[in-house]
C-alpha cells in the first residue's frame, strides 16, 4: 500500500492481473502518461508562441515536464505521494488542442451541438478513454491519479454540458451532483463560494478562454468514469493533489512566459522599470486574471514591491552573465511561489508537518519567509476577496469524507492527502503569480499580428473539422473510425471529429488542412 492512500485511491477502472513487485501504483500511473502519444504530441502543441517558430520558447510538453518537476517536489514537501502528483502534471495538458487557447476557443463553438469543448474536460476524456492501453479505459490509471488531473471538478453548464439524471450504468442512476445547477461559470463550490474565479475570462490568451460559459472538467458523456473517480469526494472540490497540480501550472507558465518574453525581447526590463508601463499591467492584469474586488492600486502595490526585490537583473542582451541572471530569477520566482504555499500549508497543519517538509537554511533569497506568512492564506482555487480574505483548510471539520480513511486523512508519518487538507498560497503570492501573467499578456498576447493569425488558426480548424465530417470515417485515423460507427447521433459523431481534430498537433493540423481542403483534395 502506498503510504497516505488506500485501496479506494489506488483502484483502477479496469482490474488488472498484478504487476511486477517493486514498484508503486503511481509510478506505474506516472510511467504510463510519460510513454503516451498524447503526451508526445504536445510537443508541437503551441504554449504561447506558436510551436516550431523559435528553439527556446516553452512548447506545451516543456512546460508539462516544467509542472511537473515543481509539482512532484511541492507535493513531496506537503505529504502527497511525489509520483502521483507527478502523473497529474504531465497529465494537465495532454487534451489540449492545436494552436493553443485559440484552437481550443475554436473547437468550443464547433462543439457546441455535443456541450462544447474544453481542454481539461478533453484531457479526461483521453486518458479515460481515447489513449490506447487497456481496452475501454484509456490508460486505465488510478482513481487517485485521476482524481488528481481535475482541477475543475464539475460539467459544464451549457446545454448539453450535463449528463440526464438517470444512466445505463450497472449500479443505477448517476446522483444529480450539487455543483451542477445555478452555479456563476468556473467558480467551483465549497472553495469559491464567495470568491472570484481564479481565471475569469480571458480575451488575451489567459487560463480561460474568451468565447466559453465557463471552464469545466468533463463531458456529459464521460459522466460514469467521473462519478467513479469521484466518488465519496466533496461536490465541486479538487483533492489536494489537484490543487499542487494546479498552483505548479500557474507557477510554471507564469514565469516561464515571462522568460521566454523577455528572452525574444518582447518584455524588456527598461519597460518594467517605467511607472506608466507598471499601470498598464496592473490594470490588464485586474481585467484578465482578478475579481471586481482586487483593484488596479493594490496590483500597483504588490508589482512595485515584487520589482524591487534584488533578484531582477538590470538588463538582458543574451549574453553569458544576463542569460545566467534571467535563469537565476525564473529560479528564484518559482521557490518564492513554492515555499510560501508550502509554509502556508503546513502552518495550517501543525501536527501533520513531515520531517522532511521543514523548510531548510537554503531557503533562495526572494523567498517569503515563514514569519509573512498570513495567519488567513488562500486555497489555491481562487485569487481572495476583500470581504473573504481565507477560506481555512479546516473549515469542514465534521464533514465524514475528511474523516474517513477513504478520504485520505493524515496518516501516521503526518502526511496529507486527497482530502484531509487544502494547498493554501498566501494572497501576496496569487497577486504575484497573476501580474507575472499580466506581464506576458500585455506585451506577449497583443503583440503585431497575434490577432490576425489567431483568426486564420480558428479558420483552419473549422474548415479542416468540416471536411474531415464529410469524408468520415475515411477522413479518420482508424483509432477513431469504430467509435464514428458507433454514434448514433449527430452530437455524437460531432464528438468524434472534435477528438481528432484536438488530437493533432499545430503542425499536422496545418498538414491535414493542405490534403482534405486544398483545392482538388479528395
Amino acid at each position: 500500500m502506498t503510504t497516505g492512500y488506500d485501496e479506494s485511491a489506488t483502484a483502477r477502472w479496469v482490474a488488472e492481473p498484478s504487476k511486477r513487485a517493486g514498484r508503486s501504483e503511481f509510478e506505474r500511473d506516472r510511467a504510463r502518461v510519460l510513454h503516451s502519444a498524447g503526451l508526445r504530441r504536445l510537443a508541437a502543441k503551441t504554449q504561447v508562441v506558436t510551436a516550431g517558430s523559435a528553439d527556446f520558447p516553452r512548447t506545451r510538453l516543456t512546460h508539462s515536464l516544467e509542472c511537473a518537476q515543481i509539482g512532484r517536489e511541492l507535493g513531496r514537501e506537503i505529504g502527497c505521494d511525489p509520483d502521483l502528483v507527478d502523473a497529474a502534471c504531465l497529465a494537465h495538458d495532454i487534451g489540449h488542442s492545436p494552436f493553443g487557447h485559440n484552437g481550443e476557443s475554436a473547437l468550443n463553438e464547433l462543439a457546441a451541438i455535443a456541450g462544447g469543448f474544453e481542454g481539461n474536460a478533453q484531457s479526461l476524456r483521453l486518458l479515460t478513454r481515447l489513449e490506447p492501453k487497456v481496452a475501454g479505459a484509456g490508460l486505465n490509471l488510478t482513481r487517485a491519479t485521476l482524481d488528481a488531473t481535475l482541477k475543475y471538478p464539475w460539467f459544464s453548464i451549457s446545454l448539453g454540458g450535463r449528463p440526464p439524471l438517470t444512466s445505463p450504468r450497472p449500479g443505477g442512476p448517476i446522483p444529480p451532483d450539487p455543483s451542477w445547477e445555478g452555479r456563476p461559470p468556473g467558480i467551483p463550490p465549497i472553495l469559491g463560494e464567495n470568491l472570484p474565479p481564479q481565471t475569469p475570462l480571458a480575451p488575451l490568451g489567459g487560463e480561460e478562454p474568451a468565447g466559453t460559459p465557463g471552464k469545466f472538467g468533463v463531458y456529459a458523456e464521460d459522466a460514469e468514469v467521473f462519478a467513479w473517480i469521484r466518488a465519496g469526494a466533496p461536490a465541486g472540490r479538487p483533492c489536494l493533489e489537484a490543487q499542487v497540480m494546479d498552483w505548479a501550472d500557474d507557477v510554471a507558465y507564469s514565469v516561464h512566459d515571462l522568460e521566454d518574453g523577455l528572452h525574444a525581447g518582447l518584455i524588456t526590463f527598461k519597460n518594467l522599470n517605467s511607472l506608466a508601463e507598471r499601470a498598464v499591467v496592473s490594470q490588464t492584469t485586474a481585467t484578465t486574471y482578478c475579481g471586481d474586488d482586487v483593484s488596479v492600486a493594490e496590483l500597483t502595490e504588490v508589482l512595485d514591491s515584487l520589482l524591487a526585490l534584488d533578484i531582477w537583473p538590470a538588463s538582458y542582451d543574451g549574453g553569458p552573465e544576463t542569460a545566467a541572471a534571467l535563469k537565476n530569477l525564473t529560479s528564484e520566482l518559482i521557490g518564492r511561489f513554492c515555499i510560501a504555499a508550502q509554509q502556508a500549508t503546513l502552518a495550517a497543519h501543525p501536527a501533520a508537518v513531515p520531517s522532511a517538509a521543514v523548510p531548510s537554511a537554503a531557503v533562495p533569497s526572494a523567498a517569503v519567509p515563514s514569519a509573512a506568512v498570513p495567519s488567513a492564506a488562500v486555497p489555491s482555487a481562487a485569487v481572495p476577496s476583500a470581504a473573504h480574505p481565507a477560506v481555512a483548510a479546516n473549515d469542514h471539520p465534521a464533514d465524514p469524507v475528511f474523516l474517513s480513511s477513504s478520504s485520505g486523512a493524515t496518516n501516521p508519518q503526518g502526511h496529507l492527502t486527497r482530502y484531509a487538507a487544502n494547498l493554501i498560497v498566501p494572497r501576496q503570492q496569487r497577486l504575484e503569480c497573476a501580474l507575472l501573467k499580466g506581464i506576458t499578456a500585455h506585451y506577449v498576447m497583443t503583440r503585431a499580428g497575434v490577432v490576425e493569425a489567431q483568426a486564420r488558426e480558428r479558420e483552419l480548424l473549422a474548415e479542416l473539422a468540416f471536411a474531415i465530417e464529410r469524408g468520415a470515417p475515411r477522413t479518420l485515423d482508424p483509432l477513431l473510425r469504430p467509435s464514428w460507427n458507433a454514434a448514433e447521433t449527430d452530437a455524437a459523431r460531432r464528438r468524434v471529429v472534435i477528438d481528432q481534430v484536438a488530437s493533432l498537433t499545430d503542425t499536422s493540423a496545418i498538414a491535414w488542412h493542405h490534403r482534405l481542403c486544398a483545392p482538388g483534395a479528395p
